[in-house]
């Protein structure tokens, strides 16, 4: 009898160990909530939504890649949580709000997962330095890996993160790689020497005739600078999607949407900065 009843008390011992390694798994696996807050980063950004990786808070002395995704001109707003809601019509916020943006990336055998922050502009903020001290003030507030920092944009975000990545070449080098959708800035060419001195990682996508702003504007920033002498290294990609809409992000952004295999965020995660260095802003 003994033995009957160390054998029921093992039983529900393991049960109660099978419950809570499940419950554990479970609770880790857990969506993790994108917040919105409200910060005043500076004249041009006051809030901005933050997204962290499921393991963020087990995990304090890993880096973790960054991703800074800057939104269209529909989406100005104040950084309040009433009008930061904006930035949820497209794309990562969109995706991270519907929990399609997935939890981690599987590159050479390696998981990454992104902290992924997207700033609210009160304005078409084209100032660079509206982008570096938001950089900076995620390098002081997150574990970031420093040699993943990504940048991209969309419409006015497109254009805006063409001009700081073009504005100084240490911001470009500060930069693992840059994605632009259908970006409104044309290309100039002290930018574009910076950029292609850089050697930075350049992906670029658009609408062949989107009504907003001309495809031609994508274009010309690639042909420039895979033309530069020296050329960048590695050649910069275009994609030209044949639509007649302005929204060439939903299907950019889309996780499920691959070119040669990888989606935009795997394109992004195959490339670091080796050695990258904090730098201070110049006065």
């Amino acid at each position: 009898m003994t033995k009957h009843f160390f054998l029921h008390v093992l039983k529900i011992l393991f049960g109660f160990l099978i419950i809570f390694l499940f419950t554990s798994r479970e609770s880790y696996a857990q969506y993790p909530v994108q917040k919105p807050i409200t910060v005043n980063i500076d004249y041009a950004i006051k809030g901005y939504y933050e997204w962290l990786p499921p393991d963020y808070n087990i995990e304090q002395k890993k880096g973790y890649p960054l991703l800074i995704f800057l939104h269209g001109i529909g989406e100005i707003g104040d950084g309040s949580k009433e009008q930061i809601a904006k930035l949820l019509k497209n794309g990562p916020p969109k995706l991270i709000n519907e929990k399609k943006f997935p939890l981690s990336f599987n590159i050479n055998d390696h998981q990454f997962s992104f902290i992924v922050l997207s700033p609210q502009f009160n304005s078409n903020a084209r100032n660079y330095m509206v982008i570096d001290t938001f950089v900076q003030y995620a390098l002081e507030k997150y574990n970031v890996d420093t040699e993943r920092i990504y940048l991209t944009g969309l419409s006015m975000g497109g254009g805006i993160s063409w001009i700081y990545a073009g504005a100084k070449k240490k911001f470009a080098d500060r930069l693992a790689a840059l994605l632009i959708v259908c970006g409104n800035t044309k290309p100039y060419p002290a930018n574009v020497k910076i950029i292609a001195s850089s050697n930075l990682p350049v992906k670029v996508m658009h609408n062949s005739n989107d009504p907003v702003v001309p495809s031609s504007y994508s274009v010309d920033w690639v042909n420039k600078l895979n033309s530069s002498l020296p050329p960048i290294k590695p050649s910069a990609e275009l994609t030209i999607f044949d639509a007649k809409t302005h929204d060439a992000w939903t299907r950019a952004y889309d996780p499920s949407y691959k070119e040669n295999g990888k989606n935009v965020y795997e394109w992004m995660l195959s490339y670091t900065r080796k050695k990258a260095a904090l730098y201070k802003i110049d006065n």
